[in-house]
């Protein structure tokens, strides 16, 4: 078969068009970086773990033993013990230790706080945070949002003492009297 010079052209016009349209398909994909692969790689389960440790889950509970240690070393101090009974003291946080890994230790918590975010966030959604708080910003984020949390805790406790706390106080009292109650022996 003779083919002419319009049909050859028309079928490379044709060739040429679905290699433009394959190569375009191709360049409307993003190219992932190579963290973000990683984390396309990861399965849901894998994703919330992956989340829990870069945001340091595992230190959730450390506050129920900081006050657990201060109650008891606040009773070694108010019990005006020699130093020479700081065994005493030592095997008793030892053993409030023991209960509290028990109770909320991390790998105790562990299955049911991967439930709790899987609960609540989507695999995309993981992805997402786990490509933020794994970089410079995010890091920075984590080790900072302590610190900014604790400074508008004592600014807003400030602020309520100086202003709204004496007058919430006067309310207290109003409502109390008008009710007949009150406020120091908790009778009628």
């Amino acid at each position: 078969m003779l083919m002419t010079v319009s049909t050859l052209l028309r079928s490379a016009c044709l060739a040429g068009s679905i290699f433009l349209v394959a190569g375009c398909a191709t360049e409307s994909q993003p190219k992932l970086t190579p963290a973000q692969q990683a984390i396309a790689s990861m399965s849901y389960e894998q994703k919330t773990v992956k989340f829990l440790e870069i945001i340091h889950a595992d230190k959730f509970t450390t506050l129920a033993y900081v006050q657990a240690q201060d109650v008891l070393n606040r009773l070694f101090v108010v019990s005006k013990a020699p130093e020479s009974k700081r065994a005493v003291l030592e095997r008793y946080e030892a053993q409030a230790n023991a209960i509290l890994d028990k109770a909320i230790g991390w790998d105790v918590i562990k299955p049911d706080v991967i439930r709790l975010y899987q609960a609540n966030f989507t695999d995309a959604e993981l992805a997402q945070m786990i490509e933020f708080y794994d970089s410079p910003t995010g890091k920075k984020m984590l080790r900072q949002l302590p610190e900014i949390n604790a400074q508008v805790e004592q600014l807003i406790g400030s602020k309520l003492e100086r202003g709204a706390a004496p007058q919430i106080q006067g309310l207290i009292e109003s409502m109390a009297k008008e009710l007949n109650f009150s406020l120091n022996s908790k009778k009628r």
